[in-house]
């Protein structure tokens, strides 16, 4: 029995030569048409890997930011009648903050504000935000700074711009130390974002420093060596605490729910299920070239293989 084995493969060895040598003479017989085929199905797949790419970029943008996956949103829920300053409220959560870095908020601005300078202007969405939001999100300005704790008790005003309104507005120019009107009022510029740093997704463009309010989302970075679970747990016993103040029930009438701050921003829509469908119709075309290349090889071929066939 072993014997008959050793024969089957040594057997089945020498076919399978023989098919790789008689495959290999037979492909460089036909070099044009192996160079063709190799090119149809390489077009192919390289189209395929930038509509995956293409794909990867829209789903899974990369932002100017540090470690994003230790950003997550503290969502406030309680105290509808405002009797708690959002300031202690705070204090309170910074109190038990040893699991996370440092706490800031967030507010979307009005959508249509008018920016002006000279006789230029532009409308843009706006955002409000807590004097620490670009430390704790970890935001790199292109020029300038960041908005800091002494522009949210300046008087005169600062603000932040994007790249993309900055460019509108000043054309070519430094806008560092620049006045600009915003809603009429002046106020200076101290720094420039880039497209890649607009965090949250807000596409704003302009930031100003603001005091918190009752319903500004508030964002949290997770301390290195802590996890979500550990935060979770220091904000049940901040809400505890709140609800005592407030003579309510923590978890019923006071609580905070956390969630990532860096969520997918696409969505998929009936143009993007078109993008997929043309490249598996490229691949479609180049299987159709392969085959149609090999039909015509072998018709051309059939006189030769009737006799041998005969």
């Amino acid at each position: 029995a072993g014997a008959s084995l050793l024969t089957a493969l040594r057997l089945g060895r020498m076919l399978r030569v023989s098919t790789f040598s008689s495959t290999a003479r037979g492909l460089m017989r036909e070099w044009r048409v192996t160079t063709l085929v190799v090119l149809s199905v390489a077009l192919a797949v390289a189209a395929n890997s930038t509509v995956v790419g293409l794909f990867e970029a829209l789903i899974y943008p990369r932002l100017a930011l540090r470690a994003p996956e230790h950003l997550y949103w503290a969502e406030f829920f309680g105290d509808f009648k405002n009797r708690q300053p959002a300031l202690l409220r705070d204090s309170i959560v910074a109190r038990h903050g040893r699991s996370f870095e440092a706490t800031t908020w967030f507010k979307s601005g009005e959508n249509e504000i008018v920016l002006e300078r000279g006789d230029r202007f532009v409308a843009v969405t706006g955002a409000r935000v807590g004097p620490h939001f670009f430390e704790v999100a970890g935001v790199t300005p292109t020029q300038g700074r960041v908005l800091t704790a002494s522009d949210t008790a300046s008087q005169q005003g600062t603000l932040l711009l994007g790249q993309a309104t900055a460019d509108e507005l000043f054309a070519g120019e430094s806008p560092l130390g620049q006045v600009v009107q915003y809603q009429g009022a002046p106020r200076t510029v101290v720094g420039v974002l880039a497209a890649d740093a607009d965090f949250p997704n807000t596409r704003a463009g302009v930031w100003i420093a603001t005091n918190p309010t009752n319903r500004s989302r508030r964002l949290i970075r997770i301390r290195e060596g802590f996890s979500r679970r550990d935060v979770e747990i220091a904000l049940d016993t901040a809400s505890r605490e709140i609800a005592a103040l407030l003579n309510e029930i923590p978890g019923r009438d006071v609580a905070f729910r956390l969630a990532p701050a860096m969520r997918v921003q696409f969505r998929y829509q009936n143009f993007h299920y078109a993008i997929g469908a043309a490249s598996i119709a490229l691949l479609l075309i180049a299987c159709a070239n392969a085959a149609n290349l090999e039909v015509s090889r072998t018709n051309g071929r059939r006189q030769q293989l009737a006799i041998r066939s005969a």
